[in-house]
């Protein structure tokens, strides 16, 4: 049995290919390639696309695929609404046993109501025993975060499938896009963040965040005879995306006529960010998360330079990024065989042309003209108020 792992990194599309295993695993196992579930809720759900699938199935000629009403049920299927834990069941597996195993993680609160991690495990395990299938992938960008110093985690997987062929495939931002969209990212969720250029990026020099050598460091050390894919996110999205990039190198023969376009964890423009981030430190919970909402849903990015046209670092702080990480860079290329592995790396040091700042003013002001699609007074009321340096002319 061959067995794909996908490990992240974050910030590098893990949720589009979620997305596509979990829409298509009827297909998908009829391959025999296996995306288990790992929770009570997934297996429900599961019976729920069996019976969609297998009904208007039966009205097909053999061979013909995702095709009519077969396409149709899965595309319905494609639609629905699921909680987390159905979602992303792999992110609930290694959530579960990063709260379990380590003090200082907890479980997020979109991932509540899991089983132990054990009859989480068990769950994969019969999956796997029951449906005997020729593959089985596993991924979740959160398995990055258990790759230092979570051996133990990692051999419970490894557990599962004894004797089986691994390839563990993982992909990397360049150093500087990603700080900036992880940072983004936290501030979705809430987080109450210094900005990067003040502080922020301190958080980050000793973590997977940074060092991608940790991310890969547990994984390699449980399964040595492992192949390691190692992919630069640039390439990924030169290849098509992440669904198409993984298909193209897990080795695995996928069907056709899947359904492979999934929008997914649109990021936040960096100036809509800033006044994210002011808003979590400033407002209560609720307000704050309202305020999140209505930037996500706003239209005022699209006035605004390019998001890779923001300066979030400063120039001093891009050349110690640079500096700093030019040792991971290396590792990166002895383990991949690329070199550079990155390629274009040293333009991480050149200042993009507008200061956030400025660009986070101009965004306020053109918000500030009309809040009648905020609805939480609080938050509107913060919006009103807040005065930012003005935008350059």
């Amino acid at each position: 049995m061959k067995v794909i792992l996908f490990t992240g990194h974050h910030k590098v599309g893990s949720t589009s290919l979620q997305k596509f295993l979990l829409h298509n695993r009827m297909a998908l196992l009829e391959q025999g390639i296996l995306y288990p579930s790992t929770a009570p809720a997934g297996l429900a759900q599961d019976l729920q696309a069996a019976l969609a699938w297998n009904r208007p199935r039966q009205r097909l000629m053999r061979g013909l695929g995702l095709r009519g009403a077969g396409l149709q049920a899965a595309r319905a299927l494609g639609r629905a609404r699921w909680p987390a834990n159905v979602a992303e069941p792999h992110n609930a597996l290694a959530f579960k046993l990063l709260s379990e195993g380590t003090r200082s993680w907890k479980l997020p609160e979109y991932h509540r109501g899991l089983p132990h991690s054990r009859q989480m495990l068990q769950t994969v395990a019969a999956q796997v025993a029951t449906l005997q299938p020729q593959a089985v992938i596993l991924a979740s960008e959160v398995f990055a975060n258990m790759g230092l110093g979570q051996q133990q985690m990692i051999r419970r997987i490894a557990d599962l499938f004894p004797g089986a062929e691994v390839r563990i495939i993982t992909v990397f931002r360049q150093i500087d896009s990603y700080l900036a969209a992880w940072h983004m990212q936290r501030l979705r969720f809430g987080a109450r963040l210094a900005p990067l250029a003040e502080g922020g990026l301190q958080d980050y020099w000793d973590t997977v965040h940074f060092d991608y050598r940790q991310a890969l460091a547990g994984w390699r050390a449980v399964l040595p005879e492992a192949e390691l894919v190692l992919r630069p996110y640039e390439e990924v999205k030169a290849a098509g995306g992440s669904v198409a990039d993984f298909m193209a190198v897990s080795g695995l023969r996928f069907p056709r006529g899947l359904i492979r376009r999934f929008q997914a964890n649109a990021s936040l423009h960096p100036a809509l960010a800033e006044l994210a981030r002011r808003g979590n430190l400033a407002l209560a919970p609720e307000p704050a998360a309202a305020l999140r909402q209505f930037l996500q849903r706003s239209a005022a990015a699209r006035g605004l330079p390019s998001a890779a046209d923001v300066e979030v670092y400063g120039a001093g702080l891009r050349r110690e990024l640079l500096e700093r990480f030019h040792p991971v860079h290396a590792a990166l290329g002895q383990l991949s065989g690329r070199h550079p592995f990155f390629v274009g790396l040293e333009a991480a040091a050149a200042v993009r042309p507008h200061p956030l700042p400025e660009v986070a003013a101009a965004a306020l002001a053109q918000l500030q003209r009309d809040l009648s699609g905020l609805p939480d007074a609080a938050a509107r009321q913060f919006l009103q108020q807040l005065q930012l340096p003005a935008a350059a002319k």
